[in-house]
């Protein structure tokens, strides 16, 4: 019986470990370190304003990320470490959501935790890079491959209170939530 049970054990540690977490190193990096074709994709979509430039990090590889407030919409643009386009993500707020989308994600949240607080919405967009383009010009969405809600919950579970980070599609369907997993500091924080 013993044995049975360690065995469990193990094994719910094994399926909890990498799939389920997301750790990202995020720093600020300089014009001249991004690849030319992240700097022309953005001059091509017309986008105007102040770019800060990010190197991230994570357990999938590395990419590089531009910020930017482009009218009064928070702004980012992902791109693999060789300059190809990977997507692009949209700050909104609830408000913004389709209103069945937002009850069917509002339900899971619901479900998974004993409390909770959305801390974060974006929308994220995927698709050729003509049509991306056309989507920061124009806000065209058509021709665009995908749509994605990722969204940053603070929640209180059995395991205590932590930040997810969820993905759902454009229905509200769940495609992954992972436990975010915060790098060490010596700093307090409160």
């Amino acid at each position: 019986m013993i044995k049975i049970a360690v065995a469990f054990l193990l094994l719910l540690l094994v399926n909890a470990l990498p799939a389920q977490t997301k750790f990202e190193r995020e720093y600020r990096i300089k014009s001249h370190q991004v690849p030319q074709a992240t700097k022309d994709f953005v001059r091509d979509a017309g986008l105007s304003g102040k770019v800060k430039w990010y190197a991230e990090e994570s357990l999938k590889g590395s990419s590089i990320e531009a910020k930017m407030v482009a009218g009064r919409q928070k702004l980012s643009i992902e791109f693999d470490s060789t300059g190809m386009i990977q997507d692009v993500e949209t700050e909104i707020s609830s408000e913004n959501m389709d209103a069945a989308v937002l009850a069917r994600i509002n339900d899971h949240f619901g479900s998974a935790f004993n409390t909770h607080k959305i801390i974060k919405i974006q929308e994220s967009y995927s698709g050729e890079r003509d049509n991306l383009t056309a989507f920061l010009r124009d806000g065209s969405k058509r021709n665009l491959l995908t749509t994605y809600y990722e969204i940053v919950v603070k929640g209180r579970d059995a395991s205590g209170m932590n930040l997810y980070e969820f993905l759902f599609n454009d229905r509200g369907d769940l495609i992954s939530r992972l436990l975010i997993i915060h790098s060490n500091t010596d700093n307090l924080q409160f």
